[in-house]
């Protein structure tokens, strides 16, 4: 079974003759560890070294297959662009949507010798700390060596005091989370030009208005949350930036298809789905013992001659929902 970890290592051990497929939601970068890999994608085979890199774009089927000579070792981890709006600016998310299609039907091949591929193997190699945040920096770094921008086209750069260069300058230092937050007379007074100049740039660039593209990263956001977390619908809707639910919802399955509920409801039918549910709520059960421990040792305080009573009910010593906690 393929999970996505989105910036996370995760390893991956074959036996002889076995596989792995994987069909992933963003970009997939795979490591050989040890022994004799084959990988197949479009029925083009291939074999990949030890230290060497494998990328499979979004969407793309592909099966790693260890030889019939002995057993092999992959690490991997994914990259998922649509997770990074807060810190993605909204020309490098196109660029990364507009390579995904480029490169939907290839993987892409790296030696041992690649920069890229001697960090990340001293990355595999390195035993793991509790720095979670710096290990994550880490693979995004590699992310930026691996997958750079697509070049620009070769059109005459505008002057630096015309609208364009200024409108070029704000998608490029604005995340894609700030712009939402933006109404288009805004975003056209940072650019210093008038709204239907704004408005004029904004379409060549991206295809769309400025409202209709705050209203996909809106819904975006909205549909990782519903997927992810137990927030209400309502409350979902609400950061998402939508203060009445019907619209919410009207404007929810228009874009995906689907209502909200019905799409939380598909996302925890999946086993990964099901996994993040139960580590969510084992985690609120273990703090509600906690709080009640805590409860039961103020009251013991306070009421001394009955402390041994209250103590000998502690839940402390015998939490279940750790027990389930430290499972998952």
């Amino acid at each position: 079974m393929f999970v996505n970890r989105h910036l996370a290592l995760a390893q991956v051990e074959l036996t002889a003759s076995a596989e792995w497929a994987i069909t992933p939601t963003g970009w997939s970068i795979v490591r050989a560890a040890s022994g004799v890999i084959y990988c197949f994608a479009n029925q083009n085979p291939c074999e990949v070294g030890i230290g060497q890199i494998v990328i499979v774009p979004p969407r793309l089927p592909a099966v790693f297959r260890a030889s019939q000579i002995g057993p092999a070792r992959l690490q991997h981890f994914e990259f998922q662009p649509d997770l990074l709006g807060a810190l993605l600016t909204l020309q490098e998310r196109e660029e990364f949507g507009l390579l995904a299609k480029t490169c939907a039907q290839e993987i892409r091949r790296f030696p041992d010798t690649h920069p890229a591929a001697a960090r990340l193997t001293s990355l595999c190699e390195a035993s793991p700390g509790d720095n979670r945040l710096l290990e994550r920096c880490q693979l995004l770094e590699l992310v930026a060596m691996l997958l750079p921008p697509l070049p620009q086209s070769a059109a005459a750069a505008p002057s630096p005091q015309a609208a364009p260069a200024r409108f070029l300058e704000l998608i490029q230092g604005m995340p894609e989370a700030e712009l939402v937050n933006h109404s288009p007379a805004q975003l056209a007074h940072l650019c210093g030009c008038s709204p239907r100049h704004f408005a004029r740039l904004f379409r060549a660039r991206f295809g769309v208005s400025v409202r209709d593209k705050q209203t996909r990263l809106r819904l975006e956001k909205a549909r990782q949350l519903l997927s992810e977390s137990d927030a209400k619908v309502i409350h979902v809707a609400q950061d998402s930036g939508y203060r009445h639910l019907g619209l919410f919802n009207s404007m929810f399955k228009k874009h995906f298809g689907q209502t909200p509920t019905e799409l939380r409801r598909a996302a925890r039918a999946t086993p990964a789905g099901r996994s993040k549910r139960r580590s969510a709520l084992a985690f609120i059960a273990c703090a509600g013992w906690l709080l009640l421990g805590l409860s039961h040792a103020v009251l013991a305080a306070s009421h001394p001659a009955t402390g041994s009573t209250l103590n000998e009910s502690s839940p402390s010593s015998n939490c279940p929902a750790a027990h389930q906690s430290a499972a998952f």
